[in-house]
């Protein structure tokens, strides 16, 4: 249901998308379920990347945590890996001033 209603979220709210879409993450590796998981935080990083968000970064950080355990498994293991590459190009880049 809560998926549903993240699908029917107007454009607008993309950026509460991401956010959203992190913290399902979360819920489903910490529910074991580390293929649902893996793919919302897949479809919130693609927002995260597209929006430059770091409120759905900072969630992401947190969902990529709660699946640590589960790295074993292909699609987590894809994610972590998409994470950890995003986040040291973020981290590598000059700041504004």
């Amino acid at each position: 249901m809560f998926e549903a209603e993240l699908r029917a979220l107007p454009t607008i709210y993309r950026n509460d998308q991401g956010v959203y879409l992190s913290r399902l993450a979360r819920a489903y590796a910490v529910s074991g379920g580390p293929e649902q998981a893996a793919a919302a935080a897949d479809r919130a990083m693609s927002i995260a990347i597209d929006t430059e968000s770091a409120r759905t970064m900072s969630e992401l950080s947190a969902a990529g945590k709660a699946l640590q355990r589960w790295n074993a498994v292909p699609e987590v293991a894809t994610f972590t890996s998409r994470l950890t590459l995003m986040t040291t190009t973020a981290s590598s880049r000059p700041s504004a001033i």
